[in-house]
């Protein structure tokens, strides 16, 4: 039982961390209507727009989505994340909202604490279908000192771990250290449209999910 919390757990960290969500296919979190209120705040944005114009503003996730071999991950709304004209960027996951973890051998839930820091790579023209790669520049890679990681489970026991470092959670799973990256929203690609933000891992990481984003400033 322990080994099946400490896989499952790790899938789970795997898929949040991993996200280039961002880390989607489930519903909207929060209450209905929520998503739309939020857009409402911001004004839309022209076609004649760069990618880089796109992604600046603040951002507030939606929702996180994820499918691993022992778990589906869906939730996560709430993270505020800020990217300024020079690529500068916070991502602050103390406001998210949980993770739900559900699997034939575990149900609970992983959430994210603390604050990632660090300077994107910013696009200097339209990029196709407003896609682009997210990378950070050399010199100023994303700082992770900071974010923790707290899973609950409901089932089989009801056992609180955390909160932890999330590279101290990582090297607790000892062999399956593999399936949990402690560098969440370090590579892959994103899609900014209006204001909707889409942000993917990279596919090699096969329990990578999606976070998607809403334009809130």
């Amino acid at each position: 039982m322990i080994r099946v919390f400490r896989v499952a757990a790790g899938a789970a960290a795997a898929g949040l961390l991993a996200v280039a969500a961002a880390g989607c296919g489930a519903g909207p979190s929060g209450p209905a209507g929520q998503n739309t209120s939020l857009a409402k705040r911001a004004a839309p944005l022209t076609a004649k727009q760069t990618a880089a114009s796109c992604i600046v503003g603040t951002w507030t996730s939606t929702q996180f989505q994820a499918a691993t071999k022992v778990l589906a991950e869906h939730g996560g709304a709430g993270v505020i994340m800020r990217i300024g004209a020079d690529g500068s960027t916070s991502i602050d996951f103390s406001p998210m909202s949980p993770v739900v973890l559900s699997g034939p051998e575990l149900q609970g839930d992983l959430i994210f604490g603390g604050t990632v820091t660090g300077k994107l790579v910013l696009p200097t023209g339209p990029a196709a279908g407003g896609t682009s790669t997210w990378s950070y520049a050399a010199g100023s890679p994303p700082d992770y000192s900071s974010l923790t990681a707290t899973v609950h489970t409901t089932s089989p026991v009801d056992y609180t771990f955390g909160p932890v470092s999330v590279s101290a959670l990582a090297s607790s799973f000892g062999a399956d250290s593999s399936a949990v990256d402690a560098h969440p929203l370090s590579g892959g690609t994103w899609t900014c449209s209006g204001n909707t933000l889409v942000i993917r891992a990279p596919s090699s990481v096969k329990s990578a999910g999606t976070w998607t984003w809403t334009r809130t400033g």
